[in-house]
This record gives structure tokens, C-alpha cells and sequence, in this order.
């Protein structure tokens, strides 16, 4: 079984990772794996390996840097030096945000019509009437803290 502590590397493939993924939701399929045990173990790793990601990413670009090409193979992954993308500063444009604070002003309106208990509202300011819209049903989740 894979062990996530120490890979080696052969280990980091897609095909390993996804064989050790299988062999855990076999297990848990087959009740050889408490569900919530495993799902909460899992958070666990992922949030200690967020923080080791975060904490090291800087230090990682660096010796990544001291290769000589933009993609290499090191340590059994293939490692690519990206440039972080460039993108107007929306906020430095007056009619943007004018635009963003009417979005925001109108999401509000559709928002207190939707929680209305009827089919519309009035809006108090303008006489305009506002339609309830339909619900939209988000995915359940469980949510798992650590204390």
C-alpha cells in the first residue's frame, strides 16, 4: 500500500496514485474502512499538506529556478516553472465598478424577493417590480474541523 508520508519515486504516477485511491474506496466500500473515519483522516492529511504546500512553495520555485529548462522531470514528477498571469485591474476603472456595485445593488433585490413569502416584491425606491426566482440547490457536504 502506498505509504503518504514517504513516496518514493516511482510511486508518483497517475497510475500509482490512482491504484492506492482505489484500494482505499474498495476498502471502505467493503466495510473494511470506517467512511467518516477515512474522509476525516483524509482532511487531515490535506490540511497538514496545504500548509507544507504554502510554507515551501517559495523555497520550491528557487530550486526549481537552478534547472536549466522550463519543464524537467525531478524526484519522479514532471515539474513545470509557470509565470503568474497578467490581468487588468478592473477596480482602477470607474464605469467596472459602478457596473460591480449595480450587480451587487440588484443581487440584493432579487435576494429579499426571493426570501418574500410572495410570487414578487415592489421595490420601495424605484416602484419596480421584482419576480421570485426559483431556488438553486447547492451539493450537500459534510464539514470536518480539527481542534
Amino acid at each position: 500500500m502506498l505509504n503518504l508520508i514517504e513516496l518514493t519515486s516511482n510511486q508518483l504516477t497517475k497510475e500509482s496514485l490512482n491504484e492506492w485511491s482505489a484500494k482505499m474506496i474498495a476498502l471502505i466500500d467493503g466495510g473494511d474502512l470506517n467512511a467518516l473515519e477515512a474522509h476525516a483522516k483524509a482532511k487531515a492529511i490535506m490540511s497538514a499538506l496545504k500548509t507544507v504546500i504554502e510554507a515551501t512553495e517559495s523555497q520550491a520555485q528557487d530550486e526549481a529556478a537552478k534547472y536549466s529548462m522550463k519543464t524537467f522531470q525531478a524526484y519522479g514528477a514532471q515539474v513545470t516553472i509557470k509565470q503568474g498571469a497578467i490581468t487588468p485591474d478592473y477596480e482602477q476603472d470607474a464605469i467596472w465598478v459602478k457596473l460591480k456595485t449595480q450587480l451587487k445593488e440588484r443581487g440584493e433585490l432579487v435576494k429579499t424577493a426571493f426570501q418574500s413569502k410572495g410570487a414578487e416584491m415592489t421595490d420601495e425606491s424605484t416602484g419596480e417590480i421584482i419576480q421570485r426566482v426559483q431556488p438553486k440547490y447547492a451539493k450537500s457536504s459534510i464539514s470536518v474541523q480539527f481542534k
